[in-house]
């Protein structure tokens, strides 16, 4: 037990760093893949991050905001262990929004990309199956 009557960390708790990691890993993924995506494209770290943050910011605060008010509703089971995964779930999403949102974009700035680099220069065997099925359809 913490602090709190209400907030217990039970077995079922164990999943909570899997979700969190999930969550977070794919945002940051997101953010990653369409950063070289778009440095492919003009070649200038500001412009890329900048256009990736333009299209990535409200899709990933809008699956956040969803996600946390889906396991917020876990405060109101009548099941007392379910409260604290609730809370704690949700404040884990809000933590890595903010770190998807702010400081995975400031790490980018920071680091010194080698614009020679496959990973910048040409696009992944499944970006290439992506393009070619949205191609498709």
């Amino acid at each position: 037990m913490t602090g709190s009557e209400r907030f217990l960390f039970t077995l079922a708790n164990t999943s909570m760093p899997i979700i969190l990691l999930t969550i977070a890993n794919s945002d940051g993924v997101h953010v990653i893949s369409k950063f070289f995506k778009e440095l492919r494209l003009n070649k200038d770290k500001r412009l890329a991050i900048a256009s990736t943050m333009d299209s990535l910011l409200i899709p990933i605060f809008l699956t956040s905001i969803t996600t946390i008010a889906a396991f917020a509703t876990l405060t109101l089971s009548p099941l007392e262990p379910l409260f604290g995964y609730g809370v704690v779930i949700g404040i884990g999403i809000a933590w890595a929004w903010f770190l998807s949102s702010l400081l995975l974009p400031s790490v980018i700035n920071l680091k010194d990309w080698n614009y020679n680099s496959s990973a910048i220069t040409k696009p992944s065997i499944f970006e290439k199956i992506i393009n070619k099925l949205g191609k498709l359809f």
